[in-house]
């Protein structure tokens, strides 16, 4: 143990090397004395670099090998990966499932510690799951032999219709609580299934991006990264405002700025009528209301 907590051991060799945080993979299967002193040993060189675990399940409540962990009461873990809001977003984009996104915010709200909240690893693809675009095509890959999987390509129409779905996705889990996460590849449209092929090699030749997606991304970036200094995506509160018809609209807000979040996932345009705001996709101002076409999203600033 001293070999990677001690005082000259791993984490204090990377840390001395400039590294801000650690995330341990399948954090449950270590004990809880072993995590309190890889934390012990991060925070000691570093009072802000961050501490995440691997939790596939809710880890405020999780249970392994018979002993209910204690991830956070702040020896341990800053943060987990938010895989549990992946499957919600999943379920509510894919199968119409907009009640269950909504009562797991209430339920992660009510669960977790604010400081854990405004810190989840929010995720959509990853090394260890299909990525989101091949996901939204409905290919349950499970059933697939590799040679299957390997030969998989999405029509033009498929994907179109999949990539209206990952940036409605991606708007949620930009402006949900949390931090956001950005697998490579999902911002220029690369595909695959469950692994290995979720880790194929990154796209560089731009003949082969989707340049129109990766645009999308930019505006998504740019928009936290000029929102920042508000803090509103930080740690600003979150509020439903309507999540009826396929139709899901949240707010964040804090005493400077309040960020409204509309995701028509219908088949219909939906009207949101608001006084004065900028849709901070299109750049635009707003003055009275917005159309909201259907399988779109929109984020809409007022100050």
């Amino acid at each position: 143990m001293d070999f990677i907590t001690g005082d000259d051991g791993v984490i204090s060799h990377y840390m001395d090397m400039g590294i801000k945080g650690i995330r341990l993979d399948v954090v449950d299967e270590l004990n809880d004395e072993f995590v309190r002193k890889i934390n012990h040993a991060i925070k000691t060189k570093d009072q802000n670099a961050i501490t995440i675990g691997e939790v596939w399940e809710d880890a405020s409540s999780k249970m392994s090998y018979g002993v209910r962990k204690k991830y956070f009461d702040g020896t341990e873990l800053d943060s987990v990966m938010n895989y549990p809001l992946r499957l919600a977003i999943i379920d509510f984009l894919s199968h119409n499932r907009l009640e269950k996104l909504v009562y797991f915010m209430r339920e992660e709200i009510n669960n977790f510690p604010k400081f854990v909240l405004d810190s989840m690893m929010n995720l959509l693809s990853s090394h260890d799951r299909p990525r989101i675009n091949s996901t939204f095509s409905g290919v349950n890959f499970n059933n697939l032999s590799k040679r299957e999987t390997s030969e998989i390509v999405m029509t033009k129409t498929e994907y179109y219709k999949c990539r209206n779905l990952v940036e409605m996705a991606y708007i949620m889990t930009y402006t949900l609580p949390g931090i956001p996460s950005l697998y490579y590849g999902d911002e220029i449209g690369m595909e695959g299934g469950k692994d290995p092929f979720c880790r194929k090699m990154m796209k560089w030749n731009p003949e082969e991006q989707d340049k129109e997606l990766l645009s999308f991304f930019k505006k998504l970036g740019k928009m936290r990264e000029e929102l920042f200094p508000t803090k509103v995506l930080v740690d600003g509160l979150y509020q439903e405002e309507y999540f009826e018809n396929n139709i899901y609209i949240y707010n964040r807000h804090n005493d400077q700025v309040k960020l409204i979040v509309i995701i028509n996932n219908s088949d219909y345009d939906y009207y949101y009528p608001v006084a004065y705001a900028t849709n901070l996709l299109s750049g635009f101002p707003v003055s009275g209301g917005t159309i909201i076409y259907p399988k779109t999203g929109a984020i809409l600033l007022i100050r």
